[in-house]
């Protein structure tokens, strides 16, 4: 086991925690309870307790490529159920399939859109090189506006010119 991973994915794991959205503050105490593989990626998950006297919760965080990763691919999450020894990992693994499943939805409803839309299939090439530019979530919405954003300027990513409309 990486330590400097696992430290990093305990920070992400309270990070994510104390997101307004989601528990809203930083948990009252946070302990490692183990790592497994899935899908050539390390995840790392923990139990947390929201106040001193209240049950142990399960979260996970990471999708590290290598053992010298230190940024997670995004797959945090916690669902708030309490923490059992027995079942940690395979409910950390149906967390990330989940998340998974829906991020993987998005892309095909944005497939299927882009398939559709003779208009936004003639800008598909721009599209796709925004995306790998942006590097970020988006909802559908926000995507759009962006989208649309980036291209009345110059899209630039690592000092290169992508693209510029007209």
């Amino acid at each position: 086991m990486n330590l400097a991973q696992m430290e990093a994915a305990k920070k992400n794991m309270v990070i994510w925690l104390s997101d307004p959205h989601e528990l809203g503050r930083e948990p009252r105490k946070i302990e490692y309870a183990g790592n497994f593989e899935l899908h050539d990626m390390r995840y790392y998950f923990f139990k947390f307790k929201t106040c001193l006297l209240g049950p142990w919760l399960i979260g996970v965080s990471g999708g590290y490529e290598s053992d010298t990763t230190l940024e997670p691919c995004g797959h945090t999450f916690s669902n708030m159920k309490k923490y059992h020894a027995s079942t940690a990992e395979s409910d950390c693994i149906k967390m990330i399939e989940m998340i998974r499943a829906y991020w993987m939805g998005k892309c095909r409803v944005a497939a299927i859109f882009l398939s559709e839309n003779s208009a936004a299939k003639r800008r598909c090439n721009h599209f796709r090189l925004y995306l790998a530019a942006a590097a970020l979530i988006f909802t559908p919405s926000h995507l759009a506006v962006s989208y649309n954003n980036a291209l009345t300027l110059k899209l630039k990513f690592r000092n290169q010119t992508f693209f510029q409309r007209g």
